[in-house]
């Protein structure tokens, strides 16, 4: 019975339909996966690049970017050279700007702006990650562009060639 169930969905033209459609499915699949990935590599590399510029809110910026994407991702371009530079007071543990010259609390003489010894390391991490990011939307791209092709074409055979 199965056999000619398949018989007859083949020698009609619902077979090809039926496996176009389940890779297109599968491609699809694949498309959303890489999607989720891209995702999480630019909010990686949003993260990693505030630490490295010392941004005191680096996992804000790198959830934002990660979940909401290309809006956050031009604040975040705009501001992040634009941040001051913190210090901790080391008689009270204010933290306040680098440029004061005295804490605002206690009236203590300011030490200098606390370096990142880690921030090339984070810089050079954001940029491969954003590299890696860029490589995968292309893949996206690609691929949705393939099963586009490929919808079409399997429209196109059950259809008999002829579009109306």
């Amino acid at each position: 019975m199965t056999s000619l169930l398949f018989q007859h969905f083949y020698t009609t033209g619902m077979g090809s339909m039926i496996v176009s459609g389940a890779g297109i499915v599968f491609l699809l699949s694949i498309i959303g996966l890489v999607a989720i990935a891209e995702r999480v590599l630019i909010g990686l590399a949003a993260y990693n690049d505030a630490c490295a510029k010392g941004n005191p809110d680096a996992v804000m910026w790198g959830l934002l970017i990660g979940f909401f994407g290309l809006i956050p991702g031009i604040i975040y371009l705009c501001i992040r050279n634009s941040g001051r530079q913190y210090t901790m007071c080391s008689n009270c543990g204010l933290r306040h700007f680098a440029m004061d010259s005295n804490c605002p609390r206690c009236g203590a003489p300011n030490v200098p702006p606390y370096a990142n010894p880690y921030a090339l390391r984070q810089a050079h991490r954001a940029k491969v990650l954003l590299i890696v990011a860029a490589f995968l939307i292309a893949f996206v791209v690609i691929a949705g562009i393939i099963c586009a092709v490929s919808l079409i074409a399997s429209i196109a055979s059950v259809a008999g060639g002829t579009f109306y």
